[in-house]
């Protein structure tokens, strides 16, 4: 597994933070489909951190009478996934989600930010 150490952008590492027992949630469309992660900071270190991402999936294909068994999924983001993270808008679409990065997903970007009135981070 690779780790990448990014430095704080235009969001404070900080934010990334959970509070209390709530994780902070990054809602990912790629391609206009969403993909939820839980968040986390670690080793911060001289103006550097890590950002975690940690997800949790099933196999959607499976035979009769299998035991589904769930995937949990953690990894660092680069600097160019931290880069393209808002503040999520005020949507349904972004229900619960703490950030977002539309992702080739030009029409939920649309959407959402015309739902919740524009976003207040990042440019278009």
């Amino acid at each position: 597994m690779t780790i990448h150490r990014v430095r704080h952008g235009s969001i404070p590492a900080s934010d990334f933070k959970p509070e209390k027992s709530r994780p902070k949630v990054l809602r990912w469309f790629q391609y206009e489909a969403p993909f939820d992660y839980w968040l986390s900071v670690g080793d911060e270190v001289g103006g550097k951190y890590v950002l975690w991402a940690d997800s949790v999936s099933i196999a959607l294909i499976f035979h009769q009478g299998e035991d589904v068994i769930p995937i949990s999924n953690r990894e660092s983001l680069a600097q160019s996934n931290v880069d393209q993270i808002e503040v999520a808008p005020d949507s349904p679409h972004t229900h619960n989600c703490d950030f977002v990065i539309f992702q080739n997903s030009p029409i939920l970007r649309r959407t959402c930010l015309a739902e919740g009135q524009g976003s207040s981070h990042a440019p278009i």
